[in-house]
This record gives structure tokens, C-alpha cells and sequence, in this order.
């Protein structure tokens, strides 16, 4: 039942980001809703949730918008990696810093990755208007929006979940 919960919050991210976040910009950067609320699902119920709700985010997020599924997912599945990686580093940054960090790489992967889509299929090369318009202003946006989530999170005392799986061993 708490996947199902968690399946319906980034649905409702899903359609933000196609109806509400395109009325919000920061220059030509709108913020990136799926990828706060895949923060927020790993934050509060771990990685095996954010397995389940993440590539449910990328199909909705390509049914309601414009783009293709197969876009969306090779959008946000690697979070679930990168957010392990982060975890796992043995670099001494609290949770806070180390989450910031996958959602700095995250949307700089997703808005690079539409950039590179949106060339190939004709767009104009702009490689300052790429940074200074769109990628550095969403990287701001997704990291604020980020900073308020987590900080709710923290009051309500739900954001105290690993993001690595347990480990455990061979089971029959």
C-alpha cells in the first residue's frame, strides 16, 4: 500500500511538471518536480520505493508531457545509482550535502540530456544559452526547491532513511 502511496506522489509531480512548473520559470529553466519528489520517496521510504517510483515517474512524466518514454527513463532511472554512489562515498559531507549533490547531478543530467535531444533533432547549438539560460538556473531552482523539502522532511522527522539496500544474505 506505501508503494501505492508513493506511485500517486509522483504522479501528482508527473503533472505538475507539465501543467503548473511551465508557468514558474527562473530565465528558461522551469524547476524539475519528478526529480524533487524522487528525492523526497528516497528520503522517506529508502531506495526500494524510489525502485518502484521512479520508473513510474519517468512514464508518466513522458505520457503527460511530450517526450519519449525511453527519454524519461534514461532520464531519471541512473538517480537510483548516483544516490548509492553518493552514499556510499567516503567523502565527509552530512546526508544533506550528499543528497544535494545527486539532485545537482541529476538535474544537470536530465536538462543536458533534453539539451542533447533538442540538438540532434535540429535545434540551434547554443552552448552559452544552454548554460547561462537553462542549466545553471535549474540547477539553482531543483537545489532551493530541494533545500525546502528536505528541510519539512526534517522537521516532520522523515527524512532519515539510507539510501543504500540492506544487505543481507542468500535466502531460499
Amino acid at each position: 500500500m506505501r508503494n501505492v502511496v508513493f506511485v500517486v506522489i509522483v504522479f501528482l509531480a508527473a503533472a505538475g511538471q507539465v501543467t503548473v512548473a511551465p508557468l514558474f520559470p527562473l530565465g528558461a529553466a522551469i524547476a524539475d518536480y519528478g526529480l524533487i519528489a524522487a528525492a523526497a520517496v528516497a528520503l522517506v521510504a529508502g531506495p526500494r520505493a524510489a525502485m518502484v517510483a521512479i520508473p513510474f515517474l519517468a512514464l508518466f512524466r513522458s505520457f503527460l508531457g511530450n517526450d519519449a518514454p525511453a527519454l524519461m527513463l534514461l532520464a531519471y532511472v541512473p538517480l537510483l545509482p548516483l544516490a548509492f554512489l553518493a552514499d556510499e562515498a567516503p567523502l565527509p559531507l552530512t546526508r544533506y550535502l550528499r543528497l544535494g549533490l545527486v539532485v545537482i547531478a541529476g538535474g544537470l543530467w536530465i536538462r543536458g540530456l533534453q539539451a542533447a535531444v533538442a540538438f540532434l533533432t535540429g535545434a540551434d547549438f547554443a552552448p552559452r544559452a544552454l548554460i547561462v539560460d537553462l542549466l545553471v538556473p535549474g540547477i539553482v531552482f531543483d537545489a532551493v526547491l530541494f533545500s525546502m523539502l528536505y528541510g519539512l522532511l526534517k522537521l516532520a522527522k522523515l527524512a532519515d532513511r539510507p539510501l543504500t539496500l540492506e544487505r543481507r544474505g542468500w535466502a531460499l
